[in-house]
């Protein structure tokens, strides 16, 4: 009898501390990807590769990723997250399941995502907090409304080759950026430990390979005096990834939301 497969969605929550990234590798499947595929097989009669909204980097985090795939499963859909779940380890959750028409494509039909990047700067970050928020000693001090002004020059859709790292593969550089938001908030561990943290958040159609990481950089540079708001646009326009310093550290980073 012929497999009747069905094109299924998840919403995906992991913690990205103990993985090398979203995609699978061909030497060491130690990724979420990995572990979300080895878990499908215990539960799907047959399916698809799975595809992700986002390919996530070593250390970064997501409360939102999205993935697709083709696939014939007998269990009832109300019961599946929770089975698969028994097949993942503790640092990935999916959150919700759905069935969703054929041409749905987790990737390609996103019409935007959204990243969050926390940064506590010069602060020891609590214990358990630590793998979750990025931490730089050596700026002390920014300011908001310059690094709120700098991001305005970044709105729209832009050629934003100066925040692709190398190693890419990326060919086209434009991207629509729909909203950047910096602000400050302060959060609470589970045992009343408070940290102020510097939170941005980036909505765009579509983002290039540690494109926020870098830009967090370059705008923490406008933050602390070290480019005035006329250099950071002439670094935007130039294309050279080499005039922004290096990307801001991973473990702040997280894929918040995926919007259809």
């Amino acid at each position: 009898m012929a497999q009747i497969l069905k094109n299924y969605k998840l919403v995906l929550a992991y913690d990205g501390s103990d993985f090398l990234g979203w995609q699978r590798q061909k030497i060491d499947d130690n990724t979420v990807a990995g572990k979300l595929e080895q878990a499908l097989k215990l539960v799907a009669q047959g399916h698809e590769k799975i595809q992700a909204a986002g390919r996530t980097d070593r250390g970064v985090h997501a409360l939102g990723q999205v993935v697709s795939f083709k696939a014939d499963i007998k269990i009832p859909l109300k019961r599946l997250p929770k089975v698969i779940n028994s097949h993942l380890p503790r640092s990935i959750r999916v959150l919700k399941v759905d069935i969703v028409p054929d041409d749905f494509q987790a990737r390609f039909s996103a019409k935007a995502r959204e990243y969050v990047y926390l940064l506590a700067l010069n602060e020891q970050v609590p214990i358990f907090m630590e793998p979750y928020i990025a931490h730089l000693d050596q700026k002390t001090q920014v300011d908001l409304v310059k690094m709120r002004k700098a991001a305005k020059v970044l709105l729209g859709e832009k050629y934003l080759k100066t925040f692709c790292s190398t190693g890419s593969g990326n060919k086209i550089f434009n991207r629509r950026i729909f909203s950047i938001s910096i602000r400050s908030r302060v959060l609470v561990d589970q045992f009343g430990k408070r940290l102020k943290v510097t939170e941005f958040k980036l909505k765009a159609n579509a983002f290039l390979y540690r494109m926020v990481r870098n830009i967090v950089s370059a705008l923490l540079d406008v933050g602390t005096g070290e480019l005035d708001l006329a250099d950071f646009a002439r670094v935007v326009a130039s294309g050279d990834r080499r005039k922004i310093g290096s990307p801001a550290p991973a473990e702040g980073l997280y894929l918040n939301k995926v919007y259809y």
